[in-house]
């Protein structure tokens, strides 16, 4: 059944007005002057995002979450103050070729791949209706499918692989049925090459190492989302891990000052939750991944990023690349913070 044409949402807030700043975005949206003031002294960085198409969907999502009572006893102004990143929502092409047929996208984080399709049903009298399974939830919710749709209009974009909703990085699209056919080919061949960031839980004590852990569904949960270890009935699969950094973690939070590790990740194979539950069962579960990790989660998001995507075609290899994501670099720090230090 050919599903009807969703209409486009807009990944930008209406309600920013001309100008508007930051800062004054920030105050508007219920956030103290003075302490706005210190933050960006802080993190000189959030001065760059855009107003329209980050801070103000970013703080219409918070907002969502508080009158769900998902933020606890914190206000969403608080908690964009407290850890300001979340505020971060930064798309960028990697690469467009026309002719080739290929776009790829540096996806951000806490950004669905795309819209959920509508579907019709029929009534008892036959009468077919047509329902959504999509409504915006606040201001600027979008996906990165309406990002494209938005940017490269009148073209029909086709995701090549999947990146989970709170990983940004690389996510590579084909605007022809052939174009995304050879790309799946590679994906099912294995021969599409990924590089991952990861910041973890801990310090490993190895380097390097590899885990083969065969991951299969989790039964224990009834939303089907996350996987598990699963020896007996699993899919065989290999991750391979490089320690890039060892440190501590800079967050404003529950976390800051616990030991924290920059990892390169390089899946072999391509399971649904590969790297997150591999990471998981190597002990060393991935920062703010809140559906891997049993204890106290307080990040801003999930610190996994796709860097990296090497696609082998027959007549020409082809490799997209981001620039590591500032916010990895920023929460490794090499010493422990001030107060750790006076303590110790």
């Amino acid at each position: 059944m050919k599903h009807p044409k969703l209409p486009t949402f807009t990944f930008r807030a209406s309600s920013v007005e001309h100008g508007e700043t930051a800062a004054s975005l920030l105050v508007k949206r219920g956030a103290d002057a003075r302490a706005v003031e210190e933050m960006l002294l802080r993190h000189p960085e959030v001065n760059a995002y855009d107003c329209a198409t980050e801070i103000a969907p970013r703080m219409s999502y918070l907002e969502f979450l508080e009158r769900g009572g998902e933020l606890g006893s914190e206000t969403a102004a608080a908690l964009a103050l407290r850890q300001p990143g979340i505020l971060e929502r930064k798309y960028e092409t990697v690469y467009e070729c026309f002719d080739k047929a290929y776009i790829a996208v540096n996806k951000p984080f806490a950004v669905r791949l795309d819209t959920p399709r509508g579907w019709t049903e029929s009534d008892a009298d036959g009468n077919v209706t047509e329902k959504k399974r999509f409504e915006p939830r606040w201001e600027g919710d979008a996906s990165c499918e309406d990002w494209l749709n938005a940017t490269y209009p009148n073209m029909h974009h086709r995701f090549c692989h999947q990146l989970d909703t709170a990983t940004s990085g690389v996510i590579l699209t084909a605007h022809t049925k052939s174009a995304a056919a050879a790309a799946a080919k590679l994906f099912r061949d294995r021969k599409a090459k990924k590089t991952y960031l990861a910041v973890v839980y801990g310090w490993p004590e190895r380097d390097e190492w590899t885990t083969t852990a065969k991951l299969g569904k989790d039964p224990n949960c009834p939303k089907g989302f996350r996987e598990r270890v699963d020896e007996e009935g699993g899919k065989a699969s290999e991750t391979r891990f490089k320690v890039l950094r060892r440190g501590y973690c800079t967050l404003d939070g529950a976390h800051r000052g616990i030991k924290v590790t920059l990892l390169q990740c390089k899946p072999v194979t391509g399971r649904r939750h590969q790297i997150r539950v591999h990471l998981q069962h190597s002990g060393f579960p991935i920062l703010g991944d809140i559906a891997y990790y049993s204890g106290v989660s307080d990040s801003f998001r999930m610190f996994l990023h796709a860097l990296e995507l090497v696609m082998p075609f027959p007549d020409e290899t082809l490799t997209f690349k981001t620039d590591p994501p500032l916010a990895f670099e920023l929460v490794v720090s090499a010493d422990p913070p001030i107060e750790q230090r006076q303590i110790n």
